[in-house]
């Protein structure tokens, strides 16, 4: 007699597992990328323009005290919100900006100046277009494909999980034709010695009582031994296997 099996290799493990795979890449370069940029490093290309957020040294009253000073030609700073220390703004470079490396720094109105030093020096590195830009990311995703990580991974997240719910749904179809008849994965074994205990998802409500002979059986039907039901539940029980030197990682449980 050969046991069923689940639809190993199918298209949507395939598909799981790559979306599974390209998820974790994506978040490990993200993360990989975070840590290596410095947070006061703002990268920038003429005509560009992108969100930035910092803190002061200070409470922030209002988003009017807000003002800044910079070293790169053509860069204005529009803020945005402000709430305690922490400011919100866009960035946005002139098109006509030359290349360089440059200096900002956000403070307060009316702030003396060596107070004002205290406050976070961002560096602009102004490069001289898109594609230096994304030559110079530090993620990989993003140098190679054009796309950001975090949108990588927020892309392959939904087919992963479509993928798992259809396996487990798969799973349960299989586990009920299983239990028509009469058998049932062995979902967790405990050795001692040469003996081994099995769990498996068969109980009283199939007909099984302590006592009972059940047959193990490997994945493609061989007989592996004979065991002894110990204790039973409803729809679970355990049984004991003597003797055994070793046995596969998938096993089933067969009434007959």
């Amino acid at each position: 007699m050969e046991a069923a099996r689940s639809p190993r290799g199918s298209w949507v493990q395939r598909v799981g597992v790559l979306a599974g795979l390209i998820l974790a890449a994506c978040l490990i370069d993200g993360l990989a990328a975070v840590v290596r940029t410095p947070k006061t490093e703002i990268r920038l290309y003429p005509g560009m323009k992108t969100p930035v957020a910092g803190k002061t040294e200070a409470a922030i009253p209002d988003l009017r005290w807000l003002t800044h000073e910079t070293t790169a030609p053509g860069l204005s700073v529009t803020f945005l919100e402000a709430k305690g220390r922490l400011w919100r703004a866009d960035l946005a470079v002139e098109p006509t900006a030359p290349e360089g490396t440059y200096t900002l720094r956000v403070f307060l109105h009316g702030e003396k100046p060596e107070d004002a030093a205290q406050n976070p020096l961002y560096t602009i590195r102004l490069l001289p277009d898109r594609h230096a830009f994304v030559a110079s990311e530090r993620s990989f995703v993003l140098r190679c494909v054009g796309v950001s990580p975090w949108v990588g991974a927020a892309a392959a997240l939904p087919f992963l999980v479509f993928c798992l719910y259809l396996s487990y749904k798969a799973s349960d179809r299989l586990d009920e034709a299983l239990r028509r008849q009469g058998m049932a994965p062995v979902y967790r074994a405990l050795r001692k010695d040469k003996t081994v205990t099995l769990f498996f998802g068969l109980g009283s409500a199939d007909g099984l009582s302590p006592g009972d002979s059940v047959r193990i059986v490997a994945e493609d039907g061989r007989l592996l031994g004979v065991g002894q039901v110990e204790t039973v539940s409803l729809n679970d029980a355990q049984a004991r296997l003597d003797d055994v030197d070793r046995l596969p990682s998938i096993l089933y449980v067969s009434r007959s």
